[in-house]
């Protein structure tokens, strides 16, 4: 590899990382914007139960707190805890459903090639 080479792949992966962290930045300020939620939408949902969840998922600190807590979790492989099944991971499901796609995926490929 030449010097020009390294440079270019150097300046490529800076830009990855910083429109990343500005991409990232710009969703999650838009998705706390949106009126409403999830938790609202519970039909047993009290007022204490409400406060509960806001303190579990940590939706009751300031934003810029929720904001480092959360890439922090993400640059370490931790997608958080699903809402629909409490106590349950996101990333190992995720990595499982993944390996079924991988072992199907090579095979429906070569069966509508042939």
């Amino acid at each position: 590899m030449t010097r020009g080479t390294i440079s270019y792949i150097g300046q490529r992966l800076v830009l990855i990382a910083i429109t990343t962290v500005l991409v990232s930045s710009i969703v999650f300020v838009l998705l706390h914007q949106i009126p409403g939620s999830a938790f609202l939408n519970e039909t047993r949902s009290t007022p204490q139960s409400l406060a509960a969840n806001l303190h579990h998922y940590g939706l009751d600190l300031p934003l810029y707190q929720q904001y480092t807590n959360w890439f922090g979790a993400v640059l370490h492989g931790n997608l958080g805890e699903s809402l629909k099944n409490r106590g349950v991971y996101i990333t190992p499901l995720l990595v499982r459903e993944a390996s079924v796609s991988a072992t199907v995926g090579p095979r429906s490929v070569s069966l509508t090639t042939k």
